[in-house]
């Protein structure tokens, strides 16, 4: 699944140019994944945000693209309050 996303990502970009456009023209590419089972498996949270970032120098290299997944299992259970 992981590089069946990443793979999608990097057509949508290639798609918005071809050769000899300039790169300043790609536009921002954001994935949404709503899975009905566990993707990210250490971590509890239900929703994260996955971007080109480096941890250890705390800066950010791009944020042309995007993955948010959301973890149907991992959401708070509650029952519905509201009355039909």
């Amino acid at each position: 699944m992981r590089e069946r996303l990443i793979f999608y990502l990097a057509k949508m970009i290639m798609e918005q140019i071809g050769e000899g456009y300039d790169y300043t023209v790609i536009k921002r590419v954001i994935s949404v994944v709503i899975t009905d089972f566990e993707l990210i498996l250490k971590s509890p949270a239900y929703h994260h945000i996955f971007r080109l970032y480096d941890r250890k120098h705390e800066s950010e290299f791009s944020d042309l693209l995007e993955v948010n997944t959301l973890e149907l299992p991992k959401l708070p259970k509650r029952k519905d309050k509201s009355k039909l």
